[in-house]
């Protein structure tokens, strides 16, 4: 069974349960090397490497999806965002992009701390990011963090399999870029020559497949490479990212072989896909509810909000709104019996019905419940496979009914954040006209404190 690691950590939801795999994720700081497994075909032969010689059109050993990351306040979430078999935007974008915009463009009509969710720094990565395509491969994993993996008992190297991989966006476009550049010297025969659809031919287009392009062979049975991936070196005006190199053939023996196709599973059963109830569920876990009835209360999810969540934005503004006139009226009535003097005149910057006061911390929800064989490689390096991890979890609950996968390059990256009028229905300001700038407010009540009040000052 496999256990222990990411899988295990609270919000951490990308593979699917019952599935005998182990998250892994690449290091940052140290290489990671996997031999990534080629995917098995129902009649007993392998998948190539490519579909085709097409853009992106690779076979289905690779595959994309849009993951959320360390996402949240009150608890942190990982999670893939893409609901199967709807075309429209899933709840945690449409929060996260009307979050990142509303910060961005109009600081003011949010609580500060809410504008500093949005925000990163080189200690403290952002608590609400965007969601951006992952590349996921089912592998073995050689080198994590730099460390071989060894059977402890032997102390021989021995890999960790079956892993679901897992690399952020930067790993999937090196992967992408790596594997769409032909190798300039390639003057061989063109994969679409090879004719059939048998072992033969699908050995002679991998090989084929293997010298065309840059990448090289990555997964087959017989020419697949274990693959470094690693910190690239950059320039100062690059950002970071990661690289891949390909390293010693590694090939698979039958006996190898033959477990790769027990362990190998469609990705719609690997992956844990989460609909939109569920998606909101955690939403509420991870930020106040005022924060997710601002992002969705006037969108298509309005009606699987909770009653309690459902105009909440609108109530705390109330609150604010009512909180500020009392003290405004209790700090002019105090200078009054002070000074024994006329009251001064009135303080502009009062806040109207269209104006949004600073608002207090909102009240911290209740948190629910929890959702219910040796080898020698190129080098001469000797690898022992051992017996990886073969048992499932016992209990699989049954999950949707998904489309077929998506292509490689599809969904599009969330680069942009788009306007306000692109987040299909999604309030970026909910409350109406500019808010005043609490520096000027709290300067202008000094001076009404101080007995400064003769004319109006200017907020």
């Amino acid at each position: 069974m496999s256990s222990g690691g990411l899988d295990t950590m609270p919000g951490f939801l990308l593979r699917a349960p019952g599935m005998p795999h182990r998250t892994q994720l690449p290091s940052w700081d140290q290489p990671t090397v996997i031999r990534v497994f080629p995917c098995p075909k129902p009649d007993g032969g392998w998948a190539p490497i490519r579909n085709s010689d097409a853009f992106d059109d690779f076979g289905d050993a690779v595959t994309v999806e849009p993951v959320i990351r360390k996402f949240g306040v009150m608890e942190k979430f990982t999670y893939i965002t893409r609901i199967p078999g709807t075309n429209y935007e899933d709840p945690t974008t449409k929060f996260c992009k009307a979050m990142i915009d509303t910060a961005k463009n109009s600081p003011h009509d949010l609580p500060r701390e809410w504008c500093e969710w949005v925000r990163s720094t080189k200690i403290k990565p952002a608590q609400i990011s965007k969601v951006q395509n992952n590349i996921f491969f089912q592998a073995a994993v050689f080198i994590t963090n730099g460390k071989p993996c060894v059977n402890k008992i032997t102390g021989e190297m021995e890999p960790q399999y079956p892993a679901l991989f897992c690399g952020p966006i930067s790993l999937a476009l090196t992967f992408s870029r790596l594997g769409n550049t032909k190798n300039p010297e390639y003057q061989g025969p063109s994969p679409s020559q090879v004719t059939g659809d048998d072992e033969v031919a699908r050995v002679n287009k991998d090989q084929i497949y293997g010298n065309m392009f840059m990448l090289g062979d990555w997964c087959s049975p017989e020419g697949g490479r274990l693959m470094r991936i690693f910190q690239a070196d950059i320039k100062e005006t690059e950002r970071p990212y990661y690289d891949i190199a390909m390293e010693d053939v590694l090939p698979l023996d039958a006996e190898m072989q033959a477990r790769v196709r027990d362990l190998w599973k469609p990705w719609d059963q690997v992956l844990q896909y989460h609909s939109a109830d569920d998606q909101i569920k955690y939403l509420l876990r991870a930020f106040p509810p005022e924060a997710v009835d601002f992002a969705l209360g006037r969108s298509e999810y309005e009606g699987l909000l909770p009653a309690h969540v459902r105009g909440s934005w609108e109530a705390m503004h109330q609150q604010n709104r009512a909180t500020f006139s009392s003290g405004m009226q209790q700090a002019a009535a105090a200078q009054v019996n002070n000074s024994n003097s006329a009251l001064p005149p009135r303080m502009p910057g009062g806040y109207s019905h269209e104006q949004s006061a600073p608002p207090a911390k909102p009240q911290q929800p209740a948190t629910p419940a929890q959702p219910q064989a040796s080898t020698t490689t190129a080098s001469g390096m000797k690898v022992r496979w051992g017996s990886g991890v073969m048992q499932a979890e016992s209990k699989s609950p049954d999950g949707p009914t998904l489309p077929a996968k998506p292509q490689f390059n599809t969904p599009a990256t969330a680069a942009d954040v788009p306007s306000a009028d692109q987040t299909m229905g999604t309030p970026v300001a909910a409350a109406q006209g500019s808010a005043v700038d609490p520096a000027k407010l709290a300067e202008a009540l000094s001076k009404l404190r101080d007995g400064q009040g003769g004319g109006q000052s200017k907020v």
